[in-house]
C-alpha cells in the first residue's frame, strides 16, 4: 500500500490523487491512519503462508495404487 510518512520514498497522496482520478484520497488517507493505529497496538501484516515461487518443490510418486477401481 503506502509507505511510512517518514520515509523518503513515501508516497505523496495528493499527488497521486493528481496524477489518477480513479483514486479516492480521501480513503487512502483513511487507509493510513487505520494501519498505523493498528502497528501501535502491536497488530502485524498476516501472510498468506503461500510457499514462494523460487522454493523448490519435491514431487513424490507412489508405487502403491489401488488396483480395480
Amino acid at each position: 500500500m503506502s509507505r511510512s510518512l517518514k520515509d523518503d520514498g513515501a508516497v505523496d497522496v495528493q499527488e497521486l490523487g493528481r496524477k489518477n482520478p480513479n483514486v479516492d484520497t480521501e480513503k487512502v488517507l483513511k487507509a493510513r491512519e487505520l494501519l498505523q493505529r493498528l502497528r501501535d497496538q502491536g497488530v502485524s501484516r498476516q501472510g498468506y503462508k503461500l510457499a514462494p515461487p523460487f522454493r523448490r518443490q519435491m514431487y513424490v510418486e507412489s508405487k502403491h495404487r489401488k488396483v480395480g477401481s
